[in-house]
């Protein structure tokens, strides 16, 4: 890893991670995810922030999965599965320093 430090403040949980990702870009997809958690929670009048992220996991993989069955010949997707678990492998080994 490149060694590029993050800060994560998601739903009252705070900490920081090393990611080989540009931190701009590390930082609009937790923008992105924090938007997104929000109008679960607005929408679907959730208040438990583990629920509602839980939601959001399960929304962007079936996005994920959308993308694949649009795009079969796998070369986008490719790239965005290997970012996708660089963030969690990031994420991952963070939370069990």
């Amino acid at each position: 890893m490149a060694g590029n430090q993050v800060q994560i403040n998601l739903l009252g949980t705070r900490f920081s991670i090393q990611t080989d990702q540009d931190p701009h870009y590390v930082q609009n997809l937790l923008n992105d995810l924090s938007r997104r958690i929000a109008h679960i929670q607005g929408s679907l009048r959730i208040e438990d922030p583990v629920r509602a992220a839980l939601l959001a996991g399960l929304f962007l993989e079936d996005d994920l999965a959308q993308c694949r069955s649009s795009h079969p010949d796998g070369v986008l997707l490719e790239e965005v599965e290997k970012l996708h678990l660089s963030m969690i492998k990031s994420i991952d080994q963070t939370l069990s320093q």
